[in-house]
């Protein structure tokens, strides 16, 4: 006798579309008008940005409803700079945008009422830089990670990692 097999209960899904981007030079605006008008192309609920080497930090909502959350580049130098572009649809959904250092920012979000989301967004040292300044960063980058208290941890960027031998 074939009897029917039950259903499963219905799960709660949810699908995040994070993206990360080195977006290498964002320091005037018009370049950040030509990559907003670029963000239109993608679907995605928040792109992590990485080298945008920006003078000046930057928080604002553009013209078509994005968040723009911009970390300012050391001060002494022209590296560094780490950044959020959050979609219309999801930005109702962050909680908290904080940048921790030039090279470490977090993106606190609602994945969904009971549960929240981090995305750590990291731009490392390049392989030049003294063992001192990687070992700061990933001191800061396990810090970070540590403090965050969501539910859901993310972490991406640019590690600036290269395959062989130096």
């Amino acid at each position: 006798m074939n009897l029917p097999r039950p259903r499963p209960p219905p799960t709660r899904r949810v699908d995040l579309r994070l993206c990360t981007f080195n977006a290498r030079l964002l320091c005037a605006n018009s370049q950040l008008s030509l990559l907003m008008d670029e963000c239109q192309r993608v679907k995605f609920d928040v792109i992590g940005l990485s080298e945008t080497k920006r003078k000046e930090p930057l928080t604002a909502t553009w013209r078509d409803g994005s968040g723009v959350f911009l970390g300012a580049r050391k001060e002494d130098s022209i590296s560094g700079g780490v950044s959020f572009i959050v979609a219309p649809h999801f930005l109702h959904r962050v909680r908290d945008a904080r940048i921790v250092s030039h090279r470490l920012a977090v993106l606190e979000f609602e994945v969904s009422p009971q549960l929240t989301g981090s995305l750590i967004q990291a731009y490392a040292p390049v392989l030049d830089a003294d063992e001192q300044e990687h070992a700061d960063f990933y001191d800061n980058l396990s810090n970070t990670v540590r403090e965050c208290r969501s539910h859901y941890k993310f972490i991406s960027g640019d590690f600036n990692a290269r395959v062989g031998p130096r």
